[in-house]
């Protein structure tokens, strides 16, 4: 299995444009660039055949690279390894049927791999590899959508806007995808809390399944944050009081943990915005969010995002992660392509995409 690495994909050709907000690189080249969330070493390859064949989809916890073929309307998926250039095809519609797709995670339980894929809104879909367009499919209602999908080892489990969590299993009898509760949320308590309802998020640490949850309070902008230990076995919630020398980052599409690396803040939980939203509050990206004393301090706004901002200097490591953890490959690729004058036009916004989910 491959090390814990995060990986991005920076295209410039011309024909398809930046597929993500990497630093540039010459023109016509297509460079992965990968980062050991343990140790923060950083690997670069540059792999031609991406301009040409493949757009990028995202990139599993386990290192592996989801793509998708760039000739429309083939909407066929490749899992790609980039340490080894092995690739497996999946033939299914899974990406033409919800083209947002924000999280995916690729199970590889010898001799079987199979592909998870999710917008997180109302849809998720699943698949073996050469099957065909044979998949498996499960419709969320609009009231209950995804939050979050997070592998931990060769098992993916999802969490609702109301904080239940399910594990995903293998087909039934009758050939469908099971989604097997472990923790089952208080939803008319949910709702109860109006305007200030909390925010779930699950998060792999060390092998162990974390749920975060976070609460606005207060004033604009100041959170009440808890933190989980998921007990699949036994299904209940263990509180968690201290993260100990690691650092956690989530947004909206992301989650990952981080130990101890220089800049970073152990301890510590960084909230990224990624979506957009930022820009018309006060223009804040980024907040850290000390568990141990519930202390909160904004760190990154719009102005000084240095990410986009090339002559205020270098980025530094919490950009760098911050930026992974806000980035949506497919939606920046839409956004970035816009010939819109509008510099907003161009970007799908995910209340427009889950309107149309919850119509089917």
């Amino acid at each position: 299995m491959i090390p814990r690495w995060t990986a991005r994909i920076q295209d410039s050709s011309p024909s398809h444009g930046p597929c993500s907000t990497t630093t540039a690189s010459s023109a016509g080249s297509c460079v992965v660039s990968m980062v050991n969330l343990c140790t923060s070493r950083v690997i670069q390859k540059k792999i031609p055949k991406f301009r040409d064949y493949y757009y990028f989809f995202s990139a599993t916890d386990g290192g592996f690279l989801v793509l998708g073929e760039a000739s429309f309307p083939d909407y066929r998926a490749w899992v790609f390894n980039p340490f080894t250039g092995f690739k497996v095809c999946f033939t299914v519609p899974m990406f033409s049927v919800a083209t947002d797709i924000k999280a995916v995670a690729v199970t590889n339980t010898f001799p079987v791999m199979r592909l998870f894929v999710s917008d997180l809104w109302t849809y998720l879909g699943w698949a073996y590899p050469n099957a065909g367009d044979f998949h498996r499919e499960y419709r969320a209602p609009y009231h209950s959508y995804h939050a979050s999908m997070k592998q931990v080892g060769d098992n993916v489990y999802v969490a609702n806007r109301h904080g239940s969590i399910a594990f995903i299993n293998a087909d039934n009898d009758e050939g469908n995808q099971q989604m097997t509760p472990i923790i089952e949320a208080d939803e008319e308590a949910f709702w109860e809390w109006e305007g200030d309802a909390p925010s779930y998020y699950l998060v792999e640490s060390a092998g162990e399944l974390l749920l975060v949850t976070s609460r606005p309070i207060g004033e604009e902008g100041r959170l009440s944050v808890q933190v989980h230990k998921v007990d699949t076995e036994r299904r209940v919630l263990e509180p968690v009081m201290d993260i100990g020398r690691r650092a956690i980052f989530i947004s909206q599409v992301r989650s990952f943990v981080v130990d101890a690396l220089p800049t970073i803040e152990v301890g510590c939980i960084y909230f990224v915005d990624a979506t957009m939203e930022s820009l018309f509050n006060d223009g804040i990206v980024a907040t850290s969010f000390r568990l141990a004393d519930q202390t909160q301090e904004d760190i990154m706004d719009w102005g000084n995002l240095r990410i986009w901002c090339g002559p205020s200097g270098p980025p530094t490591l919490v950009e760098v992660l911050s930026d992974y953890c806000r980035f949506v490959p497919l939606s920046q690729y839409k956004f970035v392509n816009s010939e819109e004058a509008d510099e907003l036009e161009g970007f799908e916004w995910d209340d427009d995409a889950g309107s149309k989910e919850s119509d089917t």
